[in-house]
C-alpha cells in the first residue's frame, strides 16, 4: 500500500506498451510487525510463466542494485509453504542468495521501502538495452557456449490440464525424425532448460510458459520460432525480439476449442487448439523445415482427436456449465473434427 497509491504507477505490476496498472488498493489494515528497509520484488505466482513475466521482473534490479537490503515478496492468500519448486530454480538462476528473501502473509511496515519500476511488462514494454546489459554482464558465460544442437522443440504435449494443441504428440515424432530435439520443460529444471537453450542454432517453442524463460538471461545468439495456439496472440513478442538473433510467429492454428466458465465466460486459456495441416507444413517449411515426406494424415487425424476426446473428458470432470457440451459440439462441428462431446 503505496503512499498516494493511485499515483504510484511505476510501483504497482502492470501490463501494456503504455503501463497500465492491473492491481488493485490492499485493504487497510494494522501493520503486526516492522522492518527497517528492502526492496519490493512483487508477488509470488503459483502459475511458472506470470512469475516470471509479470512478478520476476524487479528481481534482478532489486538483487543487484541494492545488494545488502532484503528482497520483499508478498504470499498468496491463504497460502501454505512450501513455494513451488519454481520459484527457487528462478532465485537460483538470477544468483540471489536465498537467506536475502523476505515473504509477506500478513500486514508489514517496512520504515523505507525502495521499489524499481517493471523491467519488462505482459503485453509490451519490452527490455531495456541498460536491463538486457545487467542481464549479459551476470550471464554472458553462460550463453557464451558452443552452439552443438542445430535445432531443438519446446513441447508442450505433456500438458493435461487444458492449454495444448491437439495432436502436438504427433508433431514431435515427425519433427525428431528431421533430427530436431524435443524438450518437455516439465521434465528440466529452470537452469537446465536455459543450459539447453543456449546451446541450440534454432529454437521452436509451442507457445506457452517456457517461452518466458528467456526473460531470465539477456541477448542470446538464437533463432526463435514459436508456434501460435491462440489466434492473434503473439506471445511474449516485445521482451523476445531485443533478445534473439530472429524471431518468427508460426501461424498455422484453424480454431481453438474452448469451454466454459462459471459466468459463462469462455476460457481461452484452457482450450485446445486445432491446427489447419496445410498451413503448419507451409509455415515449418518457411523456416527450413520439410514435415511432408514424414506427414501422414490419419495418424495426425487420429492423435488429434484422441487428444480433444481426452480434452473433453478432463471438461466433465470439472463443474459443469450446463450449455458447454452444446457450445463445445457447436465448435467441433464448424471445424468438421468427428468428436462429440
Amino acid at each position: 500500500m503505496w503512499p498516494m497509491f493511485y499515483l504510484r504507477i511505476g510501483a504497482r505490476s502492470c501490463w501494456g506498451i503504455i503501463p497500465i496498472p492491473v492491481d488493485r488498493r490492499p485493504p487497510s489494515a494494522e501493520p503486526q510487525h516492522a522492518l527497517d528497509g528492502g526492496v519490493w520484488c512483487g508477488f509470488v505466482d503459483l502459475h511458472y510463466g506470470h512469475m516470471i513475466a509479470e512478478f520476476g521482473m524487479r528481481i534482478v534490479q532489486a538483487a543487484y542494485l541494492d545488494p545488502h537490503l532484503p528482497l520483499v515478496f508478498s504470499l498468496p492468500e491463504g497460502f501454505s509453504l512450501p513455494l513451488p519448486s519454481f520459484f527457487w530454480e528462478i532465485i537460483d538462476v538470477l544468483g540471489v542468495a536465498r537467506t536475502r528473501l523476505v515473504f509477506v502473509r500478513e500486514p508489514l511496515r517496512v520504515r523505507v521501502l525502495h521499489v524499481y519500476p517493471q523491467a519488462e511488462r505482459l503485453y509490451g514494454g519490452g527490455p531495456s538495452a541498460r536491463h538486457l546489459d545487467l542481464l549479459d554482464r551476470l550471464f554472458g558465460d553462460k550463453v557464451a557456449v558452443e552452439k552443438d544442437i542445430p535445432c531443438a522443440f519446446v513441447s508442450r504435449a505433456l500438458v493435461s490440464r487444458g492449454g495444448q494443441i491437439a495432436g502436438e504428440s504427433y508433431l514431435e515424432d515427425v519433427l525428431s525424425r528431421l533430427g530436431v530435439l524435443i524438450i518437455h520443460p516439465e521434465k528440466q529444471t529452470v537452469g537446465a532448460q536455459l543450459a539447453l537453450y543456449c546451446r541450440v542454432r534454432r529454437l521452436i517453442f509451442s507457445e506457452g510458459s517456457a517461452v518466458h524463460t528467456l526473460q531470465l538471461i539477456g541477448r542470446i545468439d538464437v533463432d526463435v520460432a514459436v508456434l501460435v495456439r491462440r489466434p492473434r496472440r503473439y506471445l511474449a513478442f516485445a521482451s523476445l525480439r531485443p533478445r534473439v538473433r530472429a524471431l518468427t510467429y508460426l501461424r498455422a492454428v484453424a480454431g481453438l476449442i474452448r469451454g466454459l466458465g462459471a459466468s459463462r465466460r469462455t476460457q481461452r486459456h484452457r482450450g485446445v487448439s486445432v491446427l489447419d495441416e496445410a498451413g503448419l507444413l507451409r509455415e515449418f517449411q518457411r523456416i527450413g523445415l520439410d514435415l511432408a515426406p514424414h506427414w501422414d494424415t490419419r495418424t495426425y487425424r487420429a492423435r488429434r482427436d484422441d487428444d480433444i476426446r481426452a480434452w473433453i473428458a478432463l471438461r466433465k470432470s470439472l463443474p459443469q456449465r450446463y450449455d458447454e457440451a452444446e457450445f463445445v459440439d457447436l465448435q467441433l462441428a464448424a471445424l468438421a473434427i468427428p468428436v462429440t462431446y
